[in-house]
């Protein structure tokens, strides 16, 4: 069944939202950087306005993700195609040793040390 437009909006703007706080800017800070309004980044955000060809492409660039993630939240292909080329070559043993790796440096990356 397809989305609707107010649902593929809230859908949008979460996945905006959510990558700006991983950067840890501001809406100001995103529109900016995307040279669009902060009325609009923050409308876009809270799912109340949709987005056109232009402005997702802004907000994609800026935010350093492709189109593809902030509609459908899917990893792009040429990345998927990417990273199962690096692991075609390896054996089952040296794929565990580089996944137990990017789980460690994910929750190094993840950390937030606990509030003062």
């Amino acid at each position: 069944m397809p989305k609707s437009n107010n649902q593929l909006a809230n859908e949008v703007g979460r996945r905006i939202l959510k990558l700006r706080e991983e950067l840890g800017w501001t809406q100001d800070k995103l529109a900016d950087r995307a040279g669009l309004s902060l009325n609009f980044i923050a409308c876009v955000e809270r799912g109340e306005k949709g987005l056109g060809s232009d402005s997702i492409i802004k907000i994609s660039r800026a935010l350093g993700t492709s189109t593809d993630y902030l509609l459908t939240g899917a990893m792009p292909q040429a990345e998927h195609d990417y990273i199962q080329a690096l692991f075609e070559p390896l054996n089952g043993i040296q794929r565990q040793v580089i996944v137990g790796i990017i789980e460690s440096v994910k929750k190094i990356v993840e950390y937030k040390p606990p509030a003062i």
